[in-house]
């Protein structure tokens, strides 16, 4: 012992010398790993105590697994909420919740490993090894699917724009702030459904910095997706009657879209949803087996677990409900009927009673045509309906010629790819066995289960055709089309036939060669991940960075933690570790810039929203009149109300002062457009008329050219192109009275700072 201590100690020294051990990745990783551990050790500890209040029939080893984990989860992130609502988001919180969970409820999860070791003793561990060569096959797809899957989890890359836009931030913010509170700005994403950004929450209460919470965020939706793989094969396994279903899971990687980055673990919500799948479908199953209180309880509170993910949950809950109403009206057992649903409303009550008490609408703002919510601007509307409400382009069609297309939607779906705007020369990589071997499902021993779960996938597709027809978001139902398609390959193959086995195989394996490369395509994370590894080698130990590791500098020149910043223009937000107020009028509903046209009006919105700084960008992209109408209208705020400011990655951050307003703070935006171009004709706009195009009054080149300074008298903000040859005689008295704020493309925004 003494001599083997002695030779790590030296080997260690001299591997030091080479690549220092801190540069590690691994020693890195490995932090994420004890983190996704205790998270997934105490959910299951959570769930199996639920199981055994609920006094649930046992069932299968594998069944009660995938049951418990679900039950977990939605207990660790109801725990995460409550603590929110406390103010109790500390790092101790980090620590402390899951060693609260295995302490109560360790002794269950020790009570179901003795009996699941019982189990092997009297049946050997042979009985969970594969049984075929089928199997073996099936059991080496699942571990290099999972493989592949971790794969992408290792890299900086893999984090996705919508985790980055709000999923991550959202969960940054509540961590911050050590507390869950709406967002006064009324930020419409911040009223989501949360669950997968109150996981995240608990990642970024642990210790370290941006890298290292991003990095055990993603390890935990890793932990998720491996839960869904193995709630495939369970719920493929109650499909098929006769021998048991082995590795029915494996079927989950015959669908090459879940290894591409956009539909894999980047730090959404996409395979969070797709998690609470498989144990919908076997909650469902019992129920209609033994409809009982207990089992009516568990399908509820999957159900609300459901909704309280992503509003996609619509495509398996909407099915559920059909076929419990369906139930409900044969066997007429009303009362036990309305049992789940009671569960589900309360389950999900902290996203739906949350945002009703804080905005007056329990799917805030998609139900502000109808109920009083708030914050909403007068003319939000035509921005939700812009932009919020955004479908990708479709002919208008009757109501027949609508049937007629989900008809053929739902055939068709797997083999056109369909995305937000459009791909019409693009590669369909979704997967299509589901529905080549549907109609073959009646081969299925046991087939009425089997056949009710193609029917509730088909009810889920009705539901995604009329909502947001986009490929990614069919992951809620892809765990369902797994397991119908590993069911419906495992009873062709027991028919024994050469001809179908054969047949079948060069089905298989043609789907297989075709979806192969989408691992390798260009926006794979392997290349990155490789060289995200070799520049350690390289001695680049910087390497790349996560997403937002520039932005922590704003959180630290900051240093005060109750710090709330307006983010002008600042979407991808992850790693300021602030509070940030939205000011874009197409994501929230406190600030219209058009209305709030002086300085002073526009500070009191800050202050009144509970404001601390502002954010803006130095430089953006190339953007409509209407934007820049309202980036005028900010700047003058921000160069009149703030002081101390500093600039990071391209931004500028400034405090906000508090105190009165002066004359010119008190006048309107008056805008002059020097910018030429064809957006709109030189002259002087109000913020209204610039975003409308109706000038005040025309500028002429000549007015200009002539006395530049009176031609600007009444002008407090103008947007200047430098190649505008028409405005060119003016740049002497720009340079003089007025001070350059941001850039839109090749357009200068300048605000007035001498009469």
């Amino acid at each position: 012992m003494v001599w083997l201590v002695l030779a790590l100690s030296a080997y260690a020294r001299r591997a030091n010398d080479v690549y220092p051990l801190r540069e590690w990745l691994t020693f890195f990783w490995a932090r994420a790993w004890l983190g996704a551990l205790a998270f997934g050790l105490a959910s299951l500890a959570a769930g199996v105590r639920v199981l055994v209040l609920l006094r649930l029939p046992t069932g299968r080893i594998l069944d009660r697994a995938v049951l418990a984990t679900a039950l977990g989860v939605l207990i660790f992130a109801l725990g995460i909420y409550l603590a929110g609502l406390l103010g109790l988001l500390t790092r101790w919180f980090f620590f402390g919740w899951p060693t609260f969970l295995l302490l109560v409820a360790g002794r269950a999860l020790l009570a179901d490993a003795a009996r699941v070791t019982r189990h092997f003793r009297s049946f050997g561990v042979s009985c969970a090894l594969p049984q075929n060569p089928m199997q073996a096959l099936a059991a080496l797809a699942i571990v290099g699917g999972a493989l592949a899957l971790y794969l992408h989890v290792l890299t900086p890359s893999a984090i996705s724009f919508d985790a980055r836009w709000y999923h991550l931030p959202v969960a940054e913010s509540y961590a911050a702030a050590g507390r869950i509170r709406p967002f006064p700005e009324g930020w419409y994403l911040g009223a989501y459904p949360q669950l997968a950004s109150l996981l995240y929450t608990w990642a970024f209460l642990a210790p370290g910095e941006l890298s290292h919470h991003l990095c055990l965020a993603v390890h935990v939706e890793f932990v998720l997706r491996i839960a869904t793989v193995l709630g495939i094969s369970a719920l493929a396994a109650r499909l098929v009657s006769g021998p048991r279903l082995r590795y029915g899971g494996a079927a989950f990687f015959l669908f090459p879209c879940v290894l591409q980055p956009i539909s894999g673990l980047n730090g959404g919500a996409d395979d969070v949803i797709a998690f609470w799948a498989p144990p919908l479908g076997l909650a469902l199953f019992r129920y209609l087996a033994s409809s009982d209180w207990r089992n009516a309880v568990l399908l509820g509170a999957l159900v609300g677990a459901a909704g309280l993910t992503k509003y996609q949950a619509v495509y398996t809950v909407s099915a559920i409900a059909v076929i419990l109403a369906v139930d409900g009206a044969v066997r007429r057992r009303f009362r036990l009927l309305l049992l789940a649903p009671a569960v589900a409303v309360i389950v999900s009550s902290p996203h739906w009673l949350k945002n009703w008490i804080a905005y007056g609408d329990p799917l805030f703002p998609n139900l502000s045509r109808w109920l009083p919510a708030h914050p909403l601007f007068r003319g939000a509307d035509a921005w939700l309906h812009r932009y919020y409400w955004l479908k990708a382009y479709e002919p208008p069609l009757s109501a027949p010629q609508k049937v007629v297309d989900l008809a053929r939607t739902s055939v068709e779906f797997s083999f056109f790819p369909h995305a937000w705007a459009g791909n019409p020369g693009g590669r369909p990589v979704f997967g299509s066995l589901f529905t080549l071997l549907a109609p073959l499902v009646f081969w299925v021993r046991g087939r009425h289960r089997a056949l009710l779960l193609v029917v509730c996938t088909h009810l889920g597709l009705a539901a995604w055709y009329f909502t947001y027809k986009d490929d990614r978001f069919l992951q809620a139902l892809l765990p369902w089309m797994a397991a119908c398609t590993a069911a419906t390959l495992a009873a062709l193959w027991r028919t024994r036939h050469t001809s179908v086995r054969l047949a079948l195989s060069l089905l298989v394996t043609f789907q297989v060669v075709w979806g192969a490369d989408v691992y390798f395509l260009r926006d794979s994370m392997l290349s990155d991940l490789l060289e995200h590894i070799a520049t350690g080698d390289e001695k680049n130990f910087a390497r790349r960075p996560y997403p937002g590791t520039e932005l922590q500098a704003i959180g630290r020149k900051l240093r005060d933690p109750r710090a709330k910043l307006v983010s002008h223009d600042f979407y991808q937000t992850a790693g300021v570790g602030a509070e940030l107020l939205c000011d874009n009028p197409a994501w929230q509903g406190a600030i219209d810039y058009l209305a709030l046209d002086t300085p002073e009006r526009t500070a009191q919105k800050w202050r009144q929203l509970g404001a601390t700084h502002v954010l803006w960008p130095l430089q953006k992209e190339a953007r409509g009149p209407e934007d820049l109408a309202y980036d005028a209208v900010f700047a003058r705020a921000a160069l009149a109300f703030t002081r101390s400011g500093f600039s990071v990655a391209g931004y500028e951050i400034a405090r906000l002062v508090d105190r009165g307003a002066r004359r010119a703070e008190r006048e309107p935006t008056r805008i002059a457009w020097l910018a030429c171009g064809s957006e709109r004709a030189l002259g002087v706009y109000t913020a209204h008329g610039l975003a409308a195009g109706t000038p005040m009054r025309p500028l002429a080149s000549a007015d200009l050219a002539s006395d530049a300074s009176t031609a600007l008298a009444g002008v407090n903000a103008v947007w200047f192109r430098s190649n505008c040859s028409e405005a060119s005689s003016a740049q002497a008295v720009l340079s003089r009275q007025f001070k350059e704020v941001l850039r839109s493309a090749d357009a200068t925004l300048l605000v007035r700072t001498r009469r």
